[in-house]
């Protein structure tokens, strides 16, 4: 399922956090070389999920918002694409970053 989504959209993305600085969290399927920023359409599938995420152990993580068109340039400008997934993991729609 596809789902335009709008620019000026709120997604919802995960972030670590260490004592000098904040990053969005990606993730890379390693079979298939993609990396991409996990974001949702709710905040509640963004808390879910993030449990079922490859991160750095001992990283405080917090779940934030941001509009589609920031996440794509952060998304551009590291060579990542975004993925609109549920609280299963599911991919739901596939966004490139292209500005």
């Amino acid at each position: 399922m596809s789902t335009k989504i709008e620019d000026e959209s709120w997604v919802w993305v995960v972030v670590q956090k260490t004592d000098i600085q904040e990053e969005i969290v990606g993730q890379h399927y390693e079979k298939e070389n993609i990396s991409f920023i996990p974001a949702f359409l709710k905040k509640d599938d963004a808390q879910n999920a993030y449990k079922k995420m490859a991160l750095a152990p001992g990283i405080t993580v917090e779940i934030q918002t941001i509009r589609l068109k920031h996440l794509k340039i952060e998304a551009s400008q590291n060579g990542f694409l975004i993925f609109i997934i549920n609280e299963n993991m599911e991919i739901i729609d596939k966004i490139s970053p292209d500005l």
